[in-house]
């Protein structure tokens, strides 16, 4: 993975004074950001910086930075904080987290998902298929790719949600927001591995439909364990051409 270099200064690309959404907090609108990869790992904020661009003080800012630093989204650089950067290795760790609690939520969901949520799944796959289908084997672009990450992501999210489980909807959410921090830094994986992915979907889903909790949870496991081999494997990549070989 390519270290980043020197972060560019304030918030990128961001909306000028007063931008902040009616009922949403700064720190809500900084997460957002950081978290759909708008503000990249490395990126270093000020708050002069974030409270001219949105329009407030700086003593919402000093919260907003303090929660996001306890939440190990931000970490203290100097006068600023920085976006937190992590090694391949902290990132595999942050991915085995989610593979133990994500079986869990398969496994609970078998028994709890309703007839909505099994077909709010199908249609996220059904998307995901047609952008498969239209890339014909080629490279996808960014506005495909954002697309493909985006359905991804909602679609495990809608898992979750649907195990009605509050304590662990709360604490994988916030792994799965992790893990999307860093994930923006990832090409979207070719055809053949989207292909598989959506294989493994449909074994979740039918596990699913068929109330079988040890099916769901295992099929779960596998497409997680499929997918750790994949990051490992783009990791190894990617260091191989920030240092090539004389």
């Amino acid at each position: 993975m390519t270290a980043p270099g020197t972060p560019p200064e304030g918030l990128p690309e961001i909306d000028g004074p007063g931008s902040l959404p009616e009922g949403r907090t700064l720190h809500d609108e900084l997460r957002r950001r950081i978290v759909g990869g708008e503000i990249p790992p490395g990126t270093v904020l000020f708050e002069t910086t974030v409270g001219r661009s949105f329009g407030v003080s700086r003593t919402p800012v000093r919260e907003a930075f303090a929660r996001l630093i306890d939440e190990g989204l931000l970490t203290r650089q100097g006068r600023g904080c920085s976006v937190t950067s992590r090694t391949p290795e902290e990132i595999i760790e942050i991915f085995e987290v989610r593979a133990a609690l994500e079986r869990a939520a398969a496994e609970l969901a078998a028994s709890r998902c309703s007839e909505f949520d099994l077909a709010a799944l199908e249609a996220m796959d059904e998307r995901t298929n047609e952008l498969v289908r239209q890339l014909g084997g080629e490279p996808a672009g960014q506005e495909v790719t954002d697309e493909i990450q985006r359905l991804n992501r909602d679609w495990h999210h809608r898992l979750l949600r649907s195990t009605k489980h509050g304590f662990l909807i709360r604490e994988l959410e916030y792994v799965l927001d992790m893990q999307a921090t860093y994930d923006h830094q990832m090409p979207v994986r070719g055809h053949a591995d989207l292909a598989g992915a959506l294989n493994d979907h449909e074994d979740i889903l039918a596990a699913l439909r068929a109330r079988d909790a040890r099916a769901a949870a295992e099929a779960m496991t596998a497409h997680l364990a499929e997918v750790r081999v994949g990051r490992v494997r783009q990791y190894v990549a990617n260091a191989e051409l920030d240092n090539p070989s004389p």
